[in-house]
């Protein structure tokens, strides 16, 4: 089975019709993954790593806004904090940079809850670069739920 047809074997339609699913798993099997190892063969980065590293980023972003929050050419609703230049104020989760020079950017990305007291991350034994706060979580319309 070719990377395409697992993607849409596996994929929520997320109310998206079967052509728009199909169309989306095409251009993540026959486009984004080859151009994702193009780029780790032409920087000799680890093919693994570099697909989980996208893999990693595509879902850091998933948990701080949704697509449909962000419109091409604005920001996040949120921006990174360098932890030199401070620390979060309270205790909870938050969605941190960290270094590592295995990927290609030299950082990934990972959701940690910060205790104040010991200025700590429960995310261990990692180079805490930068941080931002979590959105509020979903809602769907009218319906109050999460």
């Amino acid at each position: 089975m070719i990377l395409d047809e697992i993607i849409k074997q596996n994929s929520t339609d997320g109310g998206l019709d079967k052509e728009a699913i199909e169309e989306v798993a095409e251009l993540i099997g026959s486009k984004l993954i080859p151009e994702v190892i193009r780029i780790a063969d032409k920087y000799n980065y680890d093919r693994d790593s570099m697909v989980k590293y996208c893999a990693d980023l595509y879902s850091a972003m998933a948990e701080v806004a949704t697509f449909e929050n962000w419109k091409g050419g604005k920001e996040w609703p949120n921006k990174w904090i360098p932890v030199s230049e401070r620390l979060p104020e309270d205790s909870g989760n938050y969605l941190i940079a960290i270094a590592d020079s295995n990927y290609t950017n030299g950082q990934y990305f990972k959701i940690s809850w910060f205790y104040p007291s010991d200025k700590r991350w429960s995310y261990r034994n990692a180079a805490v670069i930068a941080w931002m706060p979590l959105p509020e979580p979903y809602k769907a319309e009218g319906s109050g739920k999460e």
